[in-house]
């Protein structure tokens, strides 16, 4: 169970646990020296969408749908998500 204090703070019933994570990236990510380190590498840094905040969008849920599928979960059992 998750409880809101104030906007921006969050006080947590149990102690929390990564169950999950995932990373996908660019083309220019795909190609560094981290390569190896990511999830998934997208061919351009666009993600087959037509603009910026579109492929930041399709990243984003990539990366949602990899991490759910790696800790073997559904949407309805995570409680917090944490993305950057």
């Amino acid at each position: 169970m998750i409880k809101r204090i104030g906007k921006r703070t969050l006080a947590l019933e149990n102690r929390p646990y990564l169950l999950g994570h995932a990373a996908a990236v660019g083309k220019k990510e795909g190609e560094g020296p981290l390569a190896a380190c990511f999830d998934e590498l997208s061919a351009d840094n666009f993600f087959g969408q037509s603009n910026w905040e579109a492929a930041e969008k399709e990243m984003a849920l990539r990366a949602a749908r990899l991490c759910l599928k790696k800790a073997e979960t559904t949407p309805d059992k995570v409680s917090l998500a944490l993305a950057g």
